[in-house]
């Protein structure tokens, strides 16, 4: 609980489009990862 209550206030923090960026680039490794693995 105190964790999602951390990353609530996180969020309301303002540091979410920092999230969202460190997401969509992981996801963006994820991708060229498998694209490499698939080759």
């Amino acid at each position: 609980v105190d964790d999602v209550a951390s990353t609530v206030a996180g969020v309301g923090g303002g540091n979410y489009q920092e999230q969202l960026q460190r997401s969509e680039q992981h996801m963006l490794d994820l991708l060229a990862k498998v694209r490499i693995n698939s080759y």
